[in-house]
């Protein structure tokens, strides 16, 4: 959601280190995975995108919901852009956890056994979708 003066940004939002593959971020494995990657061709698995487009219809609910509070005074914008972003970061973690296809290499399959989901093989990526409220104009 954009608002006059401020944002919301949902998804890795920090440069934090990816425990398991050196000189890597969070943030780079989710951009693999997202779009998929140029090594080892991983294939595209979104979880950003198909939830904001699975959504689609909820945010603008929700955003017009927040507008009528805001007029009436009983929401802040700030306030409104927080609760959008809180709703879509919990729902982009679900999806992270629930997706199943398309399904790893024979070779991943083995190396995370006996997990199968291709997303998770520790909850890091899952545990660091946030949000944030920027104040300002879109970047």
């Amino acid at each position: 959601m954009m608002a006059k003066g401020g944002y919301v940004e949902v998804g890795v939002v920090e440069a934090t280190p990816h425990k398991e593959s050196e000189g890597l971020t969070v943030a780079d494995i989710a951009s693999y995975n997202e779009f998929g990657g140029p090594s080892n061709n991983p294939p595209e698995r979104s979880f950003m995108r198909s939830t904001l487009r699975d959504e689609k219809t909820n945010i603008k609910k929700m955003n017009k919901a927040s507008m009528k509070r805001i007029v009436r005074g009983e929401l802040t914008t700030k306030k409104a852009l927080g609760l959008l972003g809180r709703d879509l970061m919990a729902k982009i973690s679900q999806k992270i956890i629930k997706i199943r296809t398309p399904i790893n290499s024979d070779a991943t399959l083995a190396a995370k056994f006996p997990k199968t989901n291709p997303l998770v093989d520790s909850t890091q990526l899952a545990n660091s979708i946030n949000y944030r409220v920027i104040n300002g104009k879109l970047r």
